[in-house]
């Protein structure tokens, strides 16, 4: 039982990196949409360190995702536009931040607004060029490009927005207890990544 539960963790934390973007001949912007809406949730790092960060925003204050959303809008808009004109980030490096994030999502309540934004911003910054993988400046079409952008912003308001509404129907102590303790585990799953990608590094 033991062994089946660590190769079960190891196969779901050790990252798979997506093939470089591929498109077929004639798709329209619409099936390119989707198709870039699809990618940060189906690259673990990204999904964990968006994930983590919707819920960093969320139980900072109940209302946290607002404040972050130009953050998080100039950090898209920043990150895949302008990836390819910085190095690329690795899998160890974005796992780091998620490691952050989640353990900060566990002190949220008495972080330093400019802090948790800060870090927002970053998430997405780091997430955007991981996603954008070694593709020159032009390479990737357009509404793919917006749909990776809208489906990062996403990942981080989804869970934010779960966090808000669950804080607006109760004030009930265990609520963010639970939530923290959620972030706790984002940051568990990414020691866990980094573990995985540096023994395969060996």
């Amino acid at each position: 039982m033991i062994r089946r539960t660590v190769a079960a963790a190891a196969l779901l934390c050790t990252p798979l990196r997506a093939e470089a973007h591929a498109f077929q001949a004639g798709q329209e912007g619409y099936d390119l949409f989707v198709q870039g809406v699809a990618q940060p949730w189906l690259a673990l790092p990204t999904a964990l360190v968006l994930v983590g960060t919707g819920l960093l925003l969320a139980i900072w204050r109940e209302e946290g995702m607002l404040a972050g959303w130009p953050v998080l809008a100039v950090c898209a808009a920043i990150g895949f536009g302008l990836g390819p004109l910085v190095p690329p980030v690795g899998v160890v490096a974005l796992a780091a931040f998620a490691l952050a994030v989640g353990g900060l999502g566990i002190l949220a309540p008495r972080l330093p607004g400019p802090g948790v934004l800060a870090m927002a911003g970053g998430a997405m910054l780091l997430s955007a060029r991981y996603l954008m993988e070694d593709h020159p400046m032009g390479d990737l079409p357009l509404p793919f490009l917006l749909g990776m952008a809208g489906g990062a912003l996403a990942a981080v308001g989804l869970p934010a927005g779960v966090v808000q509404a669950s804080r607006t129907l109760t004030e009930a102590p265990w609520v963010l207890i639970f939530w923290r303790a959620l972030a706790s585990w984002v940051a568990a799953v990414a020691v866990l990544m980094v573990a995985f990608t540096l023994r395969g590094a060996t």
